[in-house]
């Protein structure tokens, strides 16, 4: 059983590395991606963790994007984070990431809410803030003080529309560059949510290597739909439980991905790296 997009504090997840590699163990995983949003930061302490497990870890990544006014979000597999460009690459992304925080928490204290970037820092053990941090910074400080008052208000302020919100955002062409560079294998996340199969088309002529086509809250005819069309195109289909920890419905491995897709991937990557 793998699962190859799962979330950690280091972007916004709920869990360390540490702590997603030990419910990955106890959920029985064979693999798994760590697939934070625009950083690698968490990808070293899951490799340490997972050391004399046997679970593996590919190391990946999760872009934000956009394409035609949507909203997309591009996976790379075998990110090789370690490589100096990868990592000024990373480096310039965890600034505006930064950035963007910092402009998030100045439009949640115009509304009121008291709270200071370091205290929402302090829950990504570093990182930039992101909008979950943020939530559970509120919860954590008492100013919300219920799961349920915390969900409420991720979805009222903190999402796409929302009045704390920051839009964040690299173009595509910057994506596909920087992970081609890297010899990555690239696929289109949820492609379900991006809501016009017409920008999917134009993603996948623009090169990509693979569709995401298992995945917990796509239904069966969708999935098959994605699949299929992946099929014809002479691309992977890949998949996870986009795991985010106890804000998100979606629990680890439940995407139920076979243990062949992960082979595929790897395939690609040989291909693309001679």
């Amino acid at each position: 059983m793998i699962d190859l997009h799962c979330h950690t504090n280091a972007s916004d997840g709920e869990k360390t590395p540490e702590q997603l590699v030990a419910k990955a163990i106890e959920r029985g995983l064979s693999a798994m991606a760590i697939t934070d949003h625009d950083t690698t930061a968490g990808i070293p302490r899951a490799i340490a963790a997972v050391e004399g497990t046997g679970l593996e870890i590919v190391p990946g990544v999760e872009f934000s994007s956009h394409l035609r006014d949507r909203e997309i979000h591009i996976l790379g597999f075998f990110i090789p984070y370690d490589e100096p460009f990868m990592v000024e690459y990373i480096a310039n992304l965890t600034l505006q990431r930064e950035m963007r925080g910092r402009k998030m928490i100045d439009k949640l204290n115009a509304i009121g809410y008291e709270l200071t970037y370091d205290e929402a820092s302090a829950l990504a053990d570093g990182a930039p803030i992101m909008s979950p941090h943020i939530t559970r910074a509120l919860w954590q400080k008492g100013i919300l003080t219920s799961f349920d008052q915390a969900v409420e208000f991720y979805r009222d302020h903190m999402v796409h529309g929302g009045d704390v919100y920051v839009e964040h955002s690299t173009p595509i062409e910057e994506v596909y560059g920087i992970l081609n560079k890297a010899g990555c294998p690239i696929s289109i996340a949820h492609p379900h949510k991006i809501g016009d199969d017409a920008v999917v088309a134009d993603l996948i002529k623009l090169g990509c290597h693979g569709l995401e086509g298992y995945y917990p809250d796509m239904e069966q005819s969708v999935a098959e739909h994605y699949r299929e069309w992946a099929k014809r195109e002479g691309l992977f289909v890949c998949g996870g439980s986009d795991y985010h920890g106890m804000y998100s419905p979606r629990k680890l491995a439940s995407a139920n991905v076979p243990d062949e897709v992960l082979d595929e991937i790897k395939g690609v990557r040989d291909g693309l790296r001679g």
